[in-house]
This record gives structure tokens, sequence and C-alpha cells, in this order.
């Protein structure tokens, strides 16, 4: 789900027709980090949709499934990372 919606939103809200995803082992952590970067130097916003909105609720589903989750300029635009563990 948190792959799914990284990947939605670099797709659809940074308008990406490219983009690079990354699922990473973090062993010493016993986590898994999921790694979307994109061309949009833009952050991503977490909204708040209220309850007629049909989409918007994206990073919502991203906070409340990852232990950690944010994001970062690169020289292309950004990556938006989120860390998974089973304590999230």
């Amino acid at each position: 789900m948190v792959t799914s919606e990284l990947v939605t939103n670099a797709i659809k809200h940074a308008s990406a027709a490219r983009f690079h995803l990354e699922i990473v082992r973090l062993e010493d952590f016993r986590a898994v980090a999921v790694i979307v970067a994109d061309t949009s130097p833009q952050p991503p916003v977490k909204r708040r949709p209220d309850e007629s909105m049909t989409d918007g609720r994206g990073l919502i589903v991203v906070d409340a499934l990852s232990f950690h989750w944010g994001w970062r300029p690169n020289a292309y635009g950004k990556t938006v990372y989120a860390i998974l563990t089973r304590e999230a």
C-alpha cells in the first residue's frame, strides 16, 4: 500500500513521466525503506480532505502505515521515502 501510494503520487501529483523506485532492506534496523524519486522539486503535501473528496489521502495512509516518512530535494527533483517496520 505504501509503495503504491508513493508511486501514484510521483505519477499523479509530480507529473513524472519517469520515476525511480527502490526498496531497500535495512537489516540492522529490521526495517524496509521504500524510496521513490521523481523530477518535480515540489514537496509532497499531506492534505486534510473532507468526507466528500474522493482522493487526497495518500500521504495520510503512508503516515499511518510507516514508522517514519519524509522527503529530500535531489539534483533532479525530489526523493520521498518511507521506513516500514513491524512496530509501525
